[in-house]
This record gives C-alpha cells, sequence and structure tokens, in this order.
C-alpha cells in the first residue's frame, strides 16, 4: 500500500521523491489541528519529520486505505488481521529509511544537483563494501564459535579438562570481539606458476587490527588451525588468505573491550593525540586475563572425530597459508 499511496517501488527511487515543503506557521497550525492533509497528499521530509502529524495523519490514511482493501479483496490482500497499532508502526519504519535516502541526494553547501548525485553514489559505494566486509566478518565469527565450541566439547568427552578449558576461553575472546573485533578480508588477484604457466588467482588480503593485543593474534591462528584441520570445515575455506602486515585494517577499532584486548603500543600512540582514549573506547570493566597458550595445551592432534589425525605430509595446498585475523 505504501508503494500504492507514493508510486515508488524501493526505498532507492525516493532520491527523486518531492517531499511538502510546511512554513513554521503551517506546522503550528498543523499541530493544533486545524490543519490537516488530505487523501493524497505528500510526505514532509523536513526537521523531525517522523514526530510530524502531518506524516502522521498521512500514515492513519494507509492504514485505513490498508484496512479497506482487506475488507473488500481478501484475496488480493491475503494479510492476517492485525492492530491498527501494528500498522501504524510498520509504515512509520518504511518512511525512515525512504526520506534517508532522499536526503541523501539533497545539495549541501554550494553542491549542485550533479555535485550532490556524486557524493551520494561515492557513499552508497563504501555502504555496499562495509556491508560485504560485515558479511565476511560475520560468517568468520560464526566458523570461529563453531570450532571453538566443538572443540570444547570434544576434549570434554575425550577427559582432557585442560584443553576444554583452553578453548571455552577462546569462546570467551570471542564473545568479547564478537564481529567488530574480526579482521577485514579484500579480494585481490595474484599471479601464481602452474605447470611452468603463470595463472592469476583469487587471493583473501586480511587487514590486521593493530589495536589488538598480540595473544589475540594468536588465538585466531590457533582456531583457524584447527579449523582448517576439519576436513568439513576446509571445504569451504578453499581461498588462500595472505596477511600484509604493512596494510592494516583501516576501520575503526572495537569499542567496549576489557583493556587487555587492546594492544599496549596502540593505545600509548593514541594517547599521545587523545589522553581520553579509554573514555572514547567505551573500555569495558571487566578483568579478561589473556593467557599463554602452548600448542601443546590444545590436543591437536585430534580431529572432529576424537581420532589420532595423520601427521602431515607438507604438501597441503593450503600449508602456506596465513589464516590468523
Amino acid at each position: 500500500m505504501f508503494r500504492v499511496y507514493t508510486n515508488i517501488h524501493t526505498a532507492k527511487e525516493f532520491k527523486n521523491y518531492l517531499p511538502v515543503e510546511l512554513t513554521q506557521a503551517e506546522i503550528k497550525e498543523i499541530d493544533s489541528g486545524r490543519l490537516k492533509p488530505k487523501d493524497g497528499d505528500r510526505f514532509y521530509f523536513g526537521p523531525r519529520y517522523l514526530s510530524s502529524n502531518w506524516n502522521h495523519h498521512i500514515i492513519l490514511h494507509l492504514v485505513a486505505r490498508t484496512q479497506t482493501a482487506r475488507l473488500n479483496d481478501p484475496k488480493r490482500w491475503s494479510a492476517p488481521e492485525v492492530p491498527t497499532t501494528w500498522l501504524i508502526g510498520r509504515y512509520r519504519d518504511l518512511l525512515s529509511p525512504r526520506q534517508e535516502q532522499w536526503k541523501l541526494y539533497q545539495p549541501r553547501g554550494l553542491e549542485t544537483k550533479a555535485d550532490a548525485e556524486l557524493r551520494a553514489m561515492g557513499l552508497l559505494t563504501q555502504r555496499q563494501a562495509q556491508g560485504v566486509q560485515n558479511s565476511r566478518k560475520n560468517t568468520k565469527l560464526g566458523w570461529r564459535v563453531r570450532t571453538c565450541t566443538r572443540k570444547a566439547e570434544l576434549e570434554l568427552r575425550l577427559g582432557h579438562d585442560d584443553a576444554a578449558k583452553v578453548w571455552r576461553f577462546f569462546l570467551k575472546v570471542l564473545g568479547y570481539l564478537d564481529i567488530q573485533g574480526m579482521s577485514s578480508e579484500d579480494d585481490a588477484s595474484r599471479p601464481v606458476k602452474i605447470g611452468g604457466k603463470t595463472v592469476s588467482v583469487t587471493v583473501r588480503i586480511i587487514r590486521r587490527c593493530m589495536w589488538r593485543a598480540d595473544p589475540v593474534l594468536e588465538y585466531m591462528q590457533y582456531i583457524d588451525e584447527e579449523m582448517l584441520a576439519d576436513p568439513e570445515e576446509k571445504k569451504y575455506h578453499r581461498t588462500p588468505r595472505i596477511r600484509l602486515e604493512d596494510q592494516p585494517e583501516s576501520r575503526k577499532p572495537a569499542h567496549g573491550l576489557p583493556l587487555s584486548l587492546y594492544d599496549e603500543q596502540w593505545l600509548e600512540d593514541e594517547r599521545a593525540f587523545d589522553p581520553n582514549v579509554e573514555q572514547r573506547l567505551e573500555m569495558s570493566t571487566d578483568t579478561l586475563e589473556l593467557l599463554k597458550i602452548l600448542s601443546s595445551q590444545l590436543n591437536r592432534g585430534y580431529n572432529g572425530k576424537g581420532k589420532q589425525k595423520a601427521a602431515s605430509s607438507g604438501d597441503d595446498d593450503e600449508s602456506d597459508m596465513d589464516t590468523r585475523g
């Protein structure tokens, strides 16, 4: 019904929408109830548009249309009966991204319409790239949590209580880091010689999170190595991953973590520019001691089924991958 009312089908198309313009005098008239929009009038996208009585009355028109359409043609509008308050909230939720899309394309300062469109397109491209990164980070976090959970349960079944504690500790660290604490990975092409010929292959470039404490990097490496030791997991990780120390993560550091998860040198450098860096990062008051983990503590000689793993032959096609991230 929102599309029918505005004759615009997607939020992206709202960049060309022509909202109603209201003067302060008209807004006072609307707030007093003396002026109301007619059915078919356009939305107001100015300051405090979400709390605007003008938009509220238009949404009430939409709700009435929706309820009438459902009663008159139940086959076409095959939706269950819902409270009026739910419909009002739903239409308010639809209004917000459409106003944001419209606002994004409005000229700022001395910008021309063409300048505004170029700026908006650049910003949308950045958002799309960020969306891809967030998706990859979320996937990476999920794989790591699944690996740690599986290993902790396995070690408990095998009676390896100390090893199980280590994997549970890794889970705790991942819980603090969450998605924001995962490093970014960008696609890139690299030349590789195969059968005497040089071909270009796609690799993942890992950006190091300079703000993370060094032990965290080791924890992630242990987890990823265990993950790749599982044949079921390994088949989903065929793209080589390469860490470039000279190309660190450019995005903002994670907020709300315990002090120990931040790199000491990085914090010292930040304090030189911002003495209140702890407040800016909204550091958690939790105390988390970073354990020194030895490879022998992890019982990595066992696979997911509790059987002894065969020794590596050294010709694993992913043995040269840097999985830390």
